[in-house]
């Protein structure tokens, strides 16, 4: 395999990066996992330490060891291949063996009987994006770190509501699909609304003046430079 080079994002988050720096490395972490599931695999175990950022910015997903293909390309029954907390060897695939991180495992993985698709994988990057975001490991109980984020200080509130929707209980109630949970990422960094949070006036008339800020200066000292104009032309 590849010799890679770098520093886990968990190391990373330590030198304290700007939001927006942050942001766009989630959003490559979800390339990665949406390219994975367009191949009908699953992750299954995304977390800080499973992503590598290097000296210029890449950034590569790590530890595919208990990735599952697909069986029918929507969901698959989790074998537990192994306990990412535990240690448990990889070749452990005895049925019913629960596998996953504390945090970023989504409830269902920790149901034996229940089906896991691509939904619990965009489960793990809400955890993943709540640690981007607050710089501290979610809390093993599962909601728990949904509703934690309401209460983070300083926090854009489209961004808590991306991160509540992604780490919402139920598959149904979740982003269903990595793309949207990237797509509204980057359109929140890029000042535009999203998805599932939506803006009063007084939000949408910010987010106008901070996406055309120039052309609206611009048209202000057009305005304030016709008024002088004529007021000294009266003079």
């Amino acid at each position: 395999m590849k010799r890679l080079h770098g520093r886990t994002l968990q190391a990373f988050l330590e030198t304290a990066p700007p939001l927006a720096e942050r942001l766009r490395i989630f959003e490559r972490v979800c390339e990665a996992v949406a390219f994975a599931h367009a191949h009908r695999i699953i992750h299954r175990d995304l977390k800080p330490q499973n992503v590598m950022v290097g000296e210029f910015g890449e950034v590569m997903v790590m530890d595919w060891g208990v990735a599952r293909l697909l069986d029918d390309g929507v969901e698959v029954m989790p074998d537990g291949a192994r306990d990412a907390e535990q240690g448990t060897p990889a070749d452990a695939t005895e049925w019913g063996t629960v596998l996953g991180t504390p945090g970023f495992m989504a409830p269902e993985q920790a149901a034996p009987s229940d089906r896991v698709d691509r939904r619990a994988d965009v489960y793990a990057l809400g955890a993943v994006l709540f640690t981007l975001l607050t710089g501290e490991r979610p809390p093993a109980d599962a909601g728990a770190a949904a509703h934690d984020v309401n209460h983070v200080q300083g926090l854009d509130a489209p961004l808590k509501s991306i991160c509540r929707c992604a780490l919402a209980l139920k598959p149904g109630d979740r982003y269903q699909s990595v793309e949207r949970l990237a797509d509204d990422v980057a359109r929140f960094r890029e000042g535009q609304s999203v998805s599932v949070h939506p803006d009063g006036p007084v939000a949408h008339a910010r987010r106008f003046v901070r996406t055309y800020q120039v052309p609206i200066l611009l048209v202000v000292a057009y305005i304030v430079m016709r008024a002088l104009i004529a007021l000294f032309a009266r003079a």
